[in-house]
């Protein structure tokens, strides 16, 4: 008799174990899915923090381009427009259009005529 409540109460141990070893097992399959399903959001979050970071430095290099084509002259405010007679018809640069009369350079290994 002993032997066959100790067969017994193997066969009891295996049939918890078998239990416990299932239910473990989809506790496991749970956790496995839940930390997937978590770093998919958390993969979709870094990369739209990202996306605003992006963002964000373009508009700072925008506003500093503006800024430096500003302290430049290139975004000047818009002038009112100026009626034909306002519009000058010569500018004077202050640049002297006259070509300066230099001699011609002298020849080398030629010889110089006499005048």
């Amino acid at each position: 008799m002993t032997q066959q409540k100790l067969l017994q109460h193997i066969n009891e141990m295996r049939e918890r174990l078998s239990q416990t070893a299932s239910n473990e097992q989809s506790l496991v399959k749970d956790l496995a899915d839940g930390l997937k399903s978590l770093d998919q959001q958390l993969l979709q979050d870094v990369r739209k923090v990202a996306a605003e970071h992006q963002t964000r430095r373009g508009v700072i290099l925008l506003n500093e381009l503006h800024a430096l084509a500003s302290s430049v002259g290139m975004f000047q405010p818009p002038r009112e427009a100026l009626s034909p007679q306002q519009v000058p018809q010569q500018i004077d640069l202050g640049i002297s259009m006259m070509p300066i009369s230099m001699p011609p350079p002298p020849v080398i290994g030629a010889k110089q005529q006499r005048m």
